[in-house]
């Protein structure tokens, strides 16, 4: 983990989206900026699902589960019945395969920790199967950013996801 990150672990079925059918963890990891918008680092993290095979694995599954996520995450931290929130349009457009190469796209989220405004986030997506475990790890990279060539915020992500290995 790259210095001055911070960590969290939430066990699944999670608190803020109970409606996601898995049973294992979340691990989060972010970096110290993460809820400063001026900031290169808002709102880029990491994260992955260590689930109990076989776990989501396809664009579709994980769009409606990124949903559910993140309008959970939303609803949790910035309070319930809260107009704004209730009106945000969450959606995820995903594709590609987790197991082959990876998905990526965008979701359309909301920040209710630092503006409380939407907040669009590309994503990428990659599974590893923890096959003595007979667990799934899905591992997560999303930033606000435009994944450009050379731009350090996707570079760390990409070293922090890559990084990952079944425990």
């Amino acid at each position: 983990m790259p210095a001055g990150w911070r960590t969290e672990t939430i066990p699944f079925p999670l608190e803020f989206a109970p409606g996601l059918p898995y049973r294992g963890v979340e691990e989060l990891r972010f970096p110290a900026r993460f809820l400063e918008p001026a900031d290169a680092w808002y709102f880029s993290y990491g994260f992955v699902w260590y689930l109990a095979a076989p776990g989501p694995a396809d664009a579709a599954t994980l769009e409606r589960d990124l949903v559910a996520y993140f309008r959970g995450l939303a609803v949790a931290v910035g309070g319930e019945g809260r107009a704004d929130i209730a009106a945000h349009r969450f959606a995820a457009q995903l594709d590609g395969d987790a197991a082959a190469g990876g998905i990526s796209g965008t979701v359309d989220a909301f920040d209710p920790f630092a503006t409380q405004q939407p907040v669009s986030l590309r994503v990428r997506i990659s599974a590893a199967p923890c096959v003595t475990a007979g667990r799934i790890a899905l591992v997560f990279i999303a930033s606000p950013r435009a994944a450009a060539d050379g731009d350090e915020v996707w570079a760390e992500l990409g070293r922090l996801a890559g990084a990952f290995r079944c425990p």
